[in-house]
């Protein structure tokens, strides 16, 4: 009502389209969302929230290039953000571009050390890409110290703990929470992984080929890729012995 009085009001057309957006579209369309933002881009074109809510939307309408190039927008000059540099991080994650979702993450814990899902988020992901094993056991540590008693972050010290070959922490840490979540897929892999390191396991192929027929796995590329990894080089490892 407020736009059909004053149609070029870039507040306006911000709230409609940032509103649709948060709301799930329950007032109006992805698309209405879209015009009115890109409406409001025209008038005030850097704008960091505008550029964000852009980038938001267009990786909800899987437009990879307008949903980097906002982001982009958003990113341009405010490199001291924490805020956007977390949301480009998870954008790069999305279109599979780990190595630059690591600088955006790298740059945001610089600005804000004190994050706990920051510092988990590049812990996470450096040992992904086995890369500073020692550096994202010390981020995994620091996220559990400020938030403790959470899933997550102590899935991913475990993980930290089994990357850098110390096994008997990282069990003790995986156990601790298996007692409350054991059906989450990722964990009993971790927890596979890490038994296995222990050589506590007769048969860890069985056990990953039955998790990869698991539904959510199947839905999850990432972790159906790090698993056939982890059993080819399990297999491999049987051959040679």
């Amino acid at each position: 009502k407020a736009l059909i009085i004053k149609p070029d009001s870039y507040e306006l057309l911000f709230l409609h389209g940032s509103i649709t957006i948060d709301s799930d579209y329950k007032f109006r369309t992805l698309e209405e969302a879209i015009k009115s933002l890109e409406k409001a881009h025209q008038i005030f074109p850097d704008s960091l929230m505008i550029n964000y809510y852009l980038s938001v939307a267009y990786s909800k309408n899987n437009d990879k290039e307008k949903a980097l190039k906002y982001a982009h927008g958003a990113i341009d000059g405010r490199l001291d953000e924490p805020f956007v540099n977390n949301y480009i991080g998870s954008l790069y994650l999305k279109y599979d571009m780990p190595k630059e979702a690591v600088e955006a993450y790298k740059r945001a814990v610089s600005k804000s050390s004190d994050d706990a899902v920051l510092l988990n988020n590049l812990s996470f992901l450096l040992l992904e890409l086995n890369e500073s094993l020692p550096q994202a056991l010390e981020l995994a540590k620091r996220s559990v110290e400020l938030l403790p008693n959470q899933i997550f972050n102590k899935d991913t010290l475990a993980w930290a703990y089994y990357k850098n070959g110390r096994y008997i922490e990282a069990l003790e840490e995986i156990n601790a929470i298996r007692d409350v979540v054991d059906e989450s897929p990722e964990i009993h892999f971790h927890y596979i992984m890490i038994l296995n390191s222990m050589s506590l396991l007769k048969n860890p192929i069985d056990l990953l080929n039955k998790l990869l027929a698991d539904p959510e796995v199947i839905l999850n590329k990432s972790l159906t890729n790090s698993i056939h990894l982890a059993r080819d080089k399990i297999y491999a490892e049987s051959q040679h012995d």
